[in-house]
């Protein structure tokens, strides 16, 4: 935010990013425009990334230990997974909180529109041979891409085809990192339980 407030009607070159000790070294009252400053969400938005992505983890660790809903927390390992996959997808710190908490959350749901959209009959048999795999792979990347890309080729479909649906299944939502990195944010496990959980859920439609 500080970033962002000095910006607005003053320039340093072409630079974008400040810290607090470059914005003090850097402004100079001679180079503040004359013309009305206009509030821009999106840059402000841009500028929160920004920063999100240089920052330390250790940091952003202790932020979501005081800011998190949950009452057990991952090991200290997999919060660092966590945050190196999603901070820079993230635009704010509350965003970065919200994806923590429905992903390790013990009370786990899938959101309505986006269970009524992707998880649909035909993916039952593709997940339940993806399944097969997942329960012997290596719990890796490159193995759970593996096993979903055979999954695909087995069933003459698309990456995409099971792609989004595992991404509903395992996150309950539409939006994530890639699939196979997101499902080693996971312990093995629940992966597995939760599309068990889609497959009965397409059951009893």
């Amino acid at each position: 935010m500080l970033n962002y407030l000095v910006r607005l009607g003053w320039s340093f070159g072409d630079q974008e990013v400040f810290n607090i000790q470059e914005m003090i070294d850097a402004f100079d009252v001679k180079k503040i425009n004359k013309s009305s400053a206009k509030f821009d969400l999106e840059k402000l938005q841009w500028l929160n990334q920004q920063h999100l992505s240089n920052s330390d983890n250790s940091e952003l660790t202790e932020f979501l230990k005081l800011n998190t809903s949950l009452k057990e927390l991952p090991s200290e390992k997999t919060i660092d997974s966590f945050i190196d996959a999603y901070k820079p997808r993230v635009n704010n710190l509350n965003e970065l909180v919200g994806y923590f908490d429905s992903l390790y959350t013990e009370q786990f749901s899938v959101e309505g529109s986006a269970a009524e959209k992707f998880l649909k009959q035909e993916i039952i048999v593709p997940f339940q041979d993806l399944l097969e795999m997942l329960e012997q792979v290596e719990w890796n990347t490159e193995s759970i891409n593996q096993s979903v890309k055979s999954t695909c080729e087995n069933h003459g479909i698309g990456f995409g085809k099971i792609g989004q649906p595992l991404r509903v299944a395992i996150t309950g939502g539409t939006e994530s990192p890639s699939i196979d990195l997101t499902m080693t944010l996971l312990d093995r496990e629940i992966v597995i339980s939760r599309i068990k959980k889609a497959i009965e859920y397409i059951s009893n439609q």
